[in-house]
């Protein structure tokens, strides 16, 4: 095992699994992508969905029952959206050419005819009102498939802009991290050196601990969080 010097409290093992600790036992995570929350699950049972699990404020790995119903995210909402409307289009084409093939017919059939029977001309206005109606429906569904396409580059654009600025904040993230680690480290050589430190270096050295714990529970947060939104750009359908 060694630590996940990314995620503090985590460890990897040799293939890559990570795990977290009580103390006493180590249990393998995975992150459920469709729930947005990291699961204690078992490795050799994972079809099984596994206990969902949180960073607390304090740095530790802590139950919740803030799951609700897999439901996907809004990349894989807006990919379905694009292929209900892809499938409505095809549909409305499949309906325009059989109507047009039925009406040549009839229409053909209609002309041989010395005495055309009433109800070939009935049918023939069906016909012809079918072949409108599908016309219609093909004219509404290239709108519904244009305006998701335009909507997903949209979401696209903004899912980029967001995770650009992610990981701006992750970059100052990770320099207050080694700007708090390297006060830590100095007043630690202080105390180290000090035959009496005082409590004052020693209540500073908590608040140094502290905050970095806070900062590190942040920039894993912001890890997670942009690990999110690039599945959320890689779900989006190309088009």
């Amino acid at each position: 095992m060694q630590p996940d010097v990314v995620h503090p409290g985590l460890k990897i093992d040799e293939k890559g699994r990570r795990y977290i600790s009580d103390g006493e036992h180590m249990y393998a995570i995975r992150f459920d992508r469709d729930h947005r929350t990291e699961r204690v699950y078992q490795p050799d049972n994972p079809a099984r969905p596994g206990i969902p699990v949180r960073l607390n404020g304090e740095g530790r790995y802590v139950r919740h029952d803030e799951v609700g119903l897999k439901g996907g995210s809004p990349a894989q909402e807006l990919a379905r959206k694009l292929q209900t409307a892809h499938q409505n289009l095809n549909r409305a084409q499949a309906a325009q050419s059989n109507a047009q093939g039925e009406l040549m017919a009839l229409k053909a059939e209609i002309r041989q005819s010395a005495n055309p029977d009433p109800g070939l001309r009935q049918r023939q206005q069906a016909l012809q009102r079918t072949l409108d109606d599908a016309r219609m429906t093909i004219a509404i569904e290239e709108g519904h498939v244009e305006a998701t396409r335009r909507e997903i580059q949209l979401t696209r654009n903004s899912t980029q802009t967001e995770i650009a600025d992610k990981l701006k904040h992750r970059e100052d993230g990770r320099q207050l991290e080694q700007t708090t680690l390297s006060e830590i480290g100095v007043l630690q050589t202080a105390i180290n050196a000090s035959n009496d430190p005082s409590a004052t270096m020693r209540n500073d050295l908590r608040k140094l601990q502290d905050d970095l714990r806070r900062i590190q529970n942040a920039n894993h947060a912001l890890d997670q969080l942009v690990l999110n939104l690039n599945r959320d750009l890689h779900d989006l359908p190309h088009c």
